[in-house]
């Protein structure tokens, strides 16, 4: 089962879009694909939030060409967090 999130950068500069999992324990592997093309492109960060301090653990700027990118993300703790994932163009 998965989720996607899809944002078209060309249609408004300075837009953003997230998404957040529900609360994890322990380590987890997070693998996911990106596509992101054009110049209007800005940045796809994955954060580790504990209470209200994020930490980013991932993170891809700009053009990275037109293609899929596949990524597996390891995401190490001993307490409980949640992973914030945001684009903005």
């Amino acid at each position: 089962m998965g989720r996607y999130l899809y944002m078209n950068s060309n249609k408004r500069a300075g837009s953003k879009a997230r998404m957040f999992s529900g609360k994890v324990c322990g380590e987890h592997c997070f693998r996911f694909s990106y596509h992101m093309l054009g110049r209007s492109v800005g940045h796809l960060i994955f954060y580790k939030q504990i209470g209200d301090v994020r930490d980013v653990i991932w993170k891809r700027s700009k053009n990275q060409g037109d293609n899929w990118n596949d990524a597996f993300l390891e995401v190490h703790g001993t307490s409980c967090y949640k992973v914030y994932i945001r684009f903005e163009s």
